[in-house]
């Protein structure tokens, strides 16, 4: 099975508050959603994560570092489609060098790493990107990246 999500900022106690995340702390965020992934999710599911797995504000955020020990917990094999935050990390901490970063990674777990994704299933043609600004035409548009938007 395939699924897909964006936006987990994992170890980010800021986007917990301002997303009104129903958790007493960021841990009991992080380990509920490790837990309810593991709990739908097997070994031969594929999670693609649209953006936004870390999280790192500013160069000296160290907050995604946190979240690195969790990839060998989850089940499923994730395809992370690069953030927003991802590309601040990369900037900041592997010379803006995406093989650098992409290859660090899949060493903790993470399947693949991309900056965009192109899939066709079910008769459908799906594309995949972090923001909606960078959509495409033709194509059916997951993203991610507004999830503080209020209707």
């Amino acid at each position: 099975m395939i699924y897909f999500t964006s936006d987990i900022h994992f170890s980010d106690d800021e986007t917990m508050i301002h997303d009104d995340r129903p958790f007493k702390n960021i841990k009991k965020y992080d380990r509920y959603t490790i837990r309810l992934w593991n709990k739908i999710m097997g070994k031969d599911d594929t999670l693609y994560v649209i953006g936004d797995l870390l999280d790192c504000n500013s160069p000296k955020s160290v907050v995604w570092k946190k979240s690195l020990p969790y990839f060998k917990k989850i089940k499923a094999k994730i395809i992370l489609i690069m953030g927003n935050n991802e590309y601040r990390i990369m900037e900041h901490y592997f010379d803006n060098n995406f093989e650098k970063f992409k290859k660090f990674l899949i060493n903790l777990g993470i399947s693949d790493v991309k900056k965009e994704e192109y899939l066709s299933f079910g008769g459908f043609d799906f594309y995949l990107t972090h923001k909606p600004i960078d959509y495409k035409k033709g194509y059916i548009n997951l993203v991610g990246h507004l999830h503080r938007s209020r209707g």
